[in-house]
């Protein structure tokens, strides 16, 4: 049952109404029962984020070995050259019309913002394997992959690998080696012709087909764990308020 809170304008609680609130109240076996599925749940949700903290340290130690060892002296290899990365992706804004006002909980697609995928939203504009980099605020220069369809709102910019010259798994990884220029100090930002100019390595198409086959695989185990964080979640929250109200009960150990 919900507390009931005062105020018009500056909508208040009080420690009467807290102390006031009619709860249900399992015995305390019971208690510690339901204390332990939703720790349960808990930790596996956590084991699967930390699996995908290490599958991201794994793809970014193979784009060193593959791509930064080779460049350490300066020299670069047969076939390899310099560039920009506007000449191996798409580098295009968010979609300026659309804040997080534009949000919903019922939204089917991922939100993101300059402040990462924050959202759910009605429609997706760009496929899973588009890299998104805030471009203003605290924010600006971060970088995020979403594995997801999904729609980046205003204040974003969008990195889409080109076909025949570079691959999704190889422009995030390098987003991630990089720290792109900034523009302003109160009030950062990134502008879209400073990124497209960012001067960057450029192996030959073969070498970043290769290392492809590997960030693929370890994309596809990362996209399996979200699904299952996100349905564990799900399952967390629908049933913490049936266990409360016993409207779901649990085995009593002992």
């Amino acid at each position: 049952m919900a507390a009931t809170a005062n105020g018009s304008v500056q909508r208040n609680l009080t420690n009467g109404h807290i102390l006031g609130l009619e709860v249900s109240l399992p015995s305390l076996a019971e208690q510690c029962s339901i204390a332990a599925v939703l720790s349960s749940l808990d930790d596996k949700i956590d084991l699967l984020r930390r699996q995908n903290e290490t599958l991201e340290q794994i793809a970014q130690l193979i784009f060193k070995e593959w791509f930064v060892k080779p460049t350490a002296d300066g020299v670069l290899p047969e076939g390899w050259k310099l560039g920009t990365l506007g000449e191996i992706a798409e580098i295009d804004w968010g979609n300026t019309n659309l804040t997080k006002s534009s949000y919903s909980p019922t939204g089917q697609y991922l939100g993101v913002s300059a402040a990462g995928g924050d959202g759910r939203i009605a429609h997706a504009e760009h496929p899973v394997g588009t890299s998104v980099i805030s471009a203003i605020g605290e924010y600006a220069g971060r970088m995020f992959y979403p594995h997801e369809p999904f729609t980046a709102i205003k204040n974003t910019l969008t990195v889409s690998p080109i076909e025949g010259v570079s691959t999704p798994g190889y422009i995030h990884n390098l987003l991630a080696q990089h720290t792109l220029p900034r523009r302003g100090a109160a009030q950062p930002f990134l502008s879209k012709g400073d990124t497209e100019e960012y001067e960057v390595v450029v192996p030959p198409l073969s070498e970043i087909l290769r290392a492809e086959s590997l960030f693929s695989v370890l994309d596809e185990k990362v996209r399996e764990n979200l699904v299952s964080i996100q349905t564990l979640v799900r399952t967390r929250d629908s049933l913490l308020p049936q266990l409360m109200s016993g409207e779901v009960r649990v085995g009593i150990s002992g």
